[in-house]
């Protein structure tokens, strides 16, 4: 019935019987609806099939402020192709219309995108349009070589629930039963936290990357606090003189600092060896030396028993991946087409590099949302 695969954004001065007519068609057809109009389009919802569409995301409706220039003007576009810019800004200024999030959903070039979006600005709902987007322009797209990297296991968990109502909808929609094997596919698509990913990640390429077959990644936190406390306590009995200085400030703060100066080191993903021949400078209190001590000495025994348990943390993971640059794509198993990133401001340095590694090795298109309090923006 027409050109869309995805969607269609249609822009109608007035809503007549033709109107009901071609937005039904275009619903059980599994076309999301876009549509646009100077009049009251609240009319649409007294039907039935329109209210569930909209009321799952499948309809959108926008009434849109009254200019004459716009009044004998019908537009439409599909797949978000072949956009009249200037009409999208009037769109965008004078109805409830995001200009922004229907371009980054649409988005028809092969490039990356950094997203800033604040809480409830509609961030969730933009990763899973954009995926579905990117499903119904390639059908046969395989979704394990779509990875999404959340922050904690229950925004993975959200995020899967919410793509599979989505295409629940659908179905409920078009009785269309390719939604349900999407529905299906959705199964192999990988959505959970890095640290996860990271384990996925050794279990299918770390052989290939020279790591142990039984490699896990996980964090040693709570394992470096109780060190740091240990050579800290050890340092001062070996050399009183120096710690008497130190004797007075709490001991948690002094815990804390090495805490904060280890989880730096981490993040440069700076490697054993580079630890053990850091120069800590001078003063002449003796702190360089102390840090000296309890670092080195932390980092030893930590590494001791990674080794001994057969794990890593993502810094270590990023510090051996670093030597590896050179690797063809050909050596590697995993398909890794589209690289989600949500949550994006709460990665570390280590954790960027790792996607940033992920991107390279597997020529991914990344998306990446992070929320720094403000409305979403261009791509």
């Amino acid at each position: 019935m027409s050109d869309a695969n995805y969607s269609v954004l249609w822009f109608r001065s007035e809503i007549t019987d033709h109107t009901y007519k071609m937005i039904e068609n275009y619903l059980k057809n599994g076309i999301k609806v876009f549509f646009l109009t100077f009049d009251h389009s609240d009319s649409l919802l007294t039907n039935p099939f329109f209210k569930v569409a909209y009321q799952n995301g499948l309809l959108m409706l926008s009434v849109v402020r009254y200019a004459q220039e716009w009044d004998d003007r019908e537009f439409l576009s599909f797949d978000g192709k072949q956009i009249d810019s200037a009409l999208l800004d009037y769109f965008d200024a004078n109805s409830s219309f995001n200009k922004e999030q229907y371009l980054l959903e649409h988005l028809q070039e092969e490039q990356h995108s950094i997203v800033k979006a604040g809480a409830g600005t509609g961030k969730t709902t933009t990763m899973i349009n954009r995926i579905l987007f990117l499903k119904h322009m390639t059908p046969l797209l395989n979704m394990g070589s779509v990875v999404m990297i959340t922050f904690t296991n229950e925004a993975a968990a959200n995020m899967r629930k919410k793509l599979l109502e989505k295409l629940k909808s659908y179905y409920d929609l078009t009785k269309d039963k390719t939604y349900l094997e999407w529905m299906g596919d959705i199964g192999n698509m990988f959505i959970g936290t890095i640290h996860a990913f990271a384990k996925e990640f050794l279990s299918n390429e770390g052989q290939r990357l020279g790591f142990s077959k039984s490699m896990e990644v996980r964090s040693f936190k709570h394992e470096q606090r109780r060190m740091i406390e240990y050579y800290i306590d050890q340092f001062a009995a070996e050399n009183p003189a120096i710690y008497e200085y130190f004797r007075y400030l709490p001991h948690y703060q002094l815990v804390k600092a090495f805490m904060v100066i280890m989880e730096r080191m981490d993040n440069k993903s700076i490697s054993y060896e580079s630890v053990l021949m850091l120069e800590y400078g001078y003063d002449n209190r003796g702190f360089h030396q102390m840090a000296a001590y309890v670092i080195e000495n932390v980092t030893k025994e930590l590494t001791k028993k990674k080794n001994e348990e057969e794990s890593l943390e993502i810094s270590d993971l990023i510090s051996r991946l670093g030597v590896m640059r050179s690797i063809s794509q050909e050596q590697l198993h995993l398909q890794i087409q589209y690289l989600f990133v949500d949550e994006f401001q709460d990665t570390d340095e280590a954790q960027v590099s790792f996607v940033g590694w992920l991107v390279s090795q597997y020529q991914s298109q990344l998306f990446a949302v992070g929320d720094i309090k403000q409305s979403i923006v261009r791509p």
